[in-house]
């Protein structure tokens, strides 16, 4: 019998995130279909911290695989940043149907040229606002507000034209740059304010789901076209059901979850999205600026195509 080999998997979220279950579980069927020939080693956060150096660690070969979300391919693939338009997508169902689609056939191939290949997509959810000040119900209250947001275009763009200050902060000094008073509040998944226990500084969470992030799990294509043609499959295939198992953890636990930050003192607010959708139109002037808009309407195209 040859020799195993290990395979690393650079993880950045809490070890309570479903993501992370999602890793474990294939983490342990890659072994189990390959009779412990490839082996996976999910390396946390405290080895690999920051997101944009994890995905350069995969194109370099330093590390084998990620999970990064689809906005830190924005500087490699310009149709990777298309995912992260404000109020794109009308709920889970329909961006489903984008990305596992027509946006693969689209954008996959993009990822050859800087070196990796695509083995599936994983899942992080709609983003919503959360502050340590008061509630978020029309964009007015946004104003003089500062909000946390990772280093994407896209994300700093859409908070920025809704009325808040946007400042960037990496997401391993999210919780310190809360507690600290840096900022008064933040914006992600619900899974993530969940998993990182902001209910200790943010008494308000506005349900605005103004955009999407969905992970996306590459591997080092070098890599990959070093394993036999069943072991890549056995990737992809595994990689498959841990993105349908991550997806559907968070999507069937995010009212369990809301539920538990309203316990925990958190006011939940669901807004009428409408004046929202309104206030973000100038930030669609300043990405299709930066993106270009030969594959911002196409990907729009694409998107309306979706709906159903």
């Amino acid at each position: 019998m040859s020799q195993s080999r290990r395979l690393s998997l650079a993880y950045y979220a809490g070890e309570s995130h479903p993501a992370y279950l999602a890793a474990k579980q294939f983490a342990a069927n890659v072994a189990l279909r390959t009779h412990g020939q490839l082996e996976i080693d999910i390396i946390h956060t405290g080895v690999l911290s920051q997101l944009a150096e994890q995905l350069q660690h995969v194109v370099d070969g330093k590390v084998d695989m990620a999970i990064p979300p689809h906005d830190r391919f924005s500087s490699f693939s310009r149709k990777f940043a298309c995912v992260g338009l404000p109020f794109v997508f009308d709920d889970y169902d329909h961006a489903d149907r984008v990305l596992d689609n027509a946006f693969m056939d689209w954008a996959v191939p993009d990822l050859a040229g800087i070196g990796l290949s695509f083995l599936g997509n994983w899942e992080l959810g709609f983003r919503h606002v959360s502050n340590s000040l008061h509630p978020i119900l029309v964009p007015q209250d946004m104003q003089g507000l500062k909000i946390r947001v990772p280093p994407i275009l896209q994300i700093r763009a859409a908070i920025q034209a809704m009325g808040a200050e946007a400042l960037p902060i990496e997401y391993i000094h999210l919780t310190q740059s809360l507690r600290q008073g840096l900022v008064d509040g933040e914006e992600n998944p619900i899974s993530v304010i969940h998993a990182l226990k902001l209910y200790d500084t943010q008494k308000y969470l506005s349900l605005l789901g103004y955009n999407y992030s969905a992970m996306v799990h590459v591997i080092n294509k070098a890599c990959f076209d070093s394993l036999s043609a069943e072991q890549r499959q056995i990737l992809c295939e595994e990689s498959k059901l841990a993105g349908l198992l991550a997806r559907d953890l968070m999507r069937s636990h995010e009212m369990q979850q809301i539920a538990e930050l309203e316990f925990f003192g958190v006011r939940v607010d669901r807004p009428d999205l409408a004046p929202f959708k309104l206030a973000v139109k100038p930030a669609y002037k300043i990405l299709r600026a930066s993106f270009g808009a030969d594959v911002i309407n196409p990907f729009l195209k694409m998107v309306e195509k979706a709906r159903c």
